[in-house]
């Protein structure tokens, strides 16, 4: 256990993820968003990057791309399994480009 957790603390890497008010994220103004597929699952451009959030009762939630793509495989609720065109189209809207996530390629 001490060594996980030294591992842990040597890294020191860790994701802020921001929440939102309703009114906030859905004003243009705070950056471009869409909703996918009629789910709770919205991107939103904050600061010049894009990211997932998830609306909650009175907020939005960021949260970290693998637990939206955990979801997307596995919701039996909403329908997130042909996504991929939605979120190919806000990258290249609003970023010029498809951003690639490449932390899991080995060669």
């Amino acid at each position: 256990m001490n060594h996980i957790m030294s591992n842990y603390v040597k890294s020191g890497v860790r994701n802020s993820y921001s929440s939102m008010m309703v009114t906030n994220f859905l004003d243009p103004k705070t950056g471009n968003f869409k909703q996918l597929n009629q789910s709770p699952w919205f991107l939103k451009m904050k600061n010049g990057k894009p990211g997932y959030f998830l609306k909650m009762e009175q907020k939005f939630q960021q949260m970290p791309e693998d637990c939206f793509k955990a979801t997307a495989a596995r919701s039996a609720t909403f329908d997130l399994k042909n996504v991929e065109g939605e979120i190919e189209d806000f990258f290249v809207d609003n970023l010029g480009f498809m951003e690639v996530k490449n932390e899991a390629i080995k060669d």
